[in-house]
């Protein structure tokens, strides 16, 4: 019997239909993983250590073969020499098998309630792939994190935070009130405090204590009539992300724009932009090989002018509303300077509306 958080299975076993059966899948589906997994590795194992572990996946998946799910996961990340890298695999895997699924379905009035169920089984598949793993040293993690604040606490000692509120980044220094079982109390900048509650979240800067960047979820509360931040469920990250060397700022609406590879013009709309990159979305998921040179149509708001730079694709992501997509950027001189300037005004709102909500 499956587990409740498997139940995922039956939806990926009984999803064949008259021009898509499950073991004509087989084949898609291990040249789909392959393709991916060597997208993304530099070096990848030869081709038959990598069907003997992904193999097994298949079988478990779609076939009714008993097999431990959890067990297949664990052995799939000796591929990757991170653990992060094994939810990115998954993702893009099954962005190509459900564009594949999609189109079995042309012609047929009748498919829209396979294709919802089956792309609810996708997302639940990879939330329960990414958890395994964590669960037991997640739990040592926090324990002995909260042990680490409480010493910085008895010693009054303080943390730096960060935001990235809209892009900009939001740092104070913050004092540790209070410890519990799984949570900290601290208190800092009225300005860091709202970008927190904005975000729901904030992160808290590596010191000689921890040494890695770690995220925690936010709820603002009151203590004797006093403002604080409640923080929990903290993740440890593998690195800095978040300390860019330029500033990247969201900007004010998700302006259009287009990318031109192999004289095909894609549409995309602006997440945020910095002098040497820029993230941005659409409802479609485009395929682009890494690292492949595209030429990018900067849009009027931002460039001061319709600009076409040098771009290179780096990295495809989910996104609530489809996928987000990040671009390397190479600008001239000139568009370097338009692009400066409207990031430096872009920044300056930002700070405006943190300050407003402040009360």
């Amino acid at each position: 019997m499956l587990a409740e958080n498997e139940k995922f299975i039956t939806t990926f076993r009984t999803a064949d239909h008259k021009q898509c059966d499950t073991h004509s899948l087989r084949s898609l589906f291990i040249k789909a993983l392959w393709k991916v997994y060597t997208e993304m590795i530099a070096k990848p194992v030869d081709t038959e250590k990598f069907h003997t572990l992904i193999g097994p996946l298949y079988e478990v998946l779609f076939q009714n073969k008993q097999k431990d799910l959890k067990l297949v996961i664990e052995n799939i990340q000796i591929l990757f020499p991170k653990e992060t890298d094994k939810e990115i695999f998954f993702s893009n895997t099954f962005n190509i098998i459900l564009t594949h699924y999609v189109k079995s379905f042309y012609g047929n009035i009748a498919g829209w309630d396979k294709i919802v169920s089956f792309t609810t089984a996708i997302h639940a598949f990879i939330n329960y792939a990414s958890m395994q793993n964590h669960d037991e040293s997640s739990a040592v993690f926090e324990d002995a994190l909260i042990h680490i604040f409480e010493e910085l606490r008895q010693m009054n000692k303080t943390i730096t935070v960060l935001n990235t509120f809209l892009g900009v980044p939001i740092e104070y220094k913050a004092k540790i009130i209070h410890t519990d079982a799984d949570s900290i109390v601290i208190q800092t900048n009225p300005i860091q405090r709202s970008a927190a509650i904005a975000q729901k979240g904030i992160y808290l800067l590596k010191n000689n204590e921890y040494r890695n960047d770690i995220y925690a979820s936010v709820n603002p509360i009151e203590i004797d009539g006093k403002d604080y931040l409640r923080l929990t469920r903290f993740d440890q990250l593998e690195s800095s992300l978040f300390h860019r060397q330029s500033l990247r700022v969201q900007p004010q609406q998700a302006y259009p724009f287009d990318v031109l590879y192999q004289s095909i013009n894609y549409i995309f709309k602006v997440f945020d932009i910095s002098i040497g990159g820029m993230a941005a979305t659409s409802i479609i998921a485009y395929n682009f090989p890494l690292n492949v040179e595209m030429s990018i149509l900067l849009p009027r708001e931002i460039a001061g002018r319709i600009s076409k730079v040098k771009g290179k694709f780096v990295y495809k992501s989910s996104y609530e509303k489809g996928y987000k997509y990040h671009f390397k950027i190479e600008l001239t001189t000139q568009q370097e300077k338009e692009v400066s300037y409207y990031i430096r005004e872009r920044e300056t709102e930002i700070i405006k509306i943190l300050r407003n909500q402040v009360v």
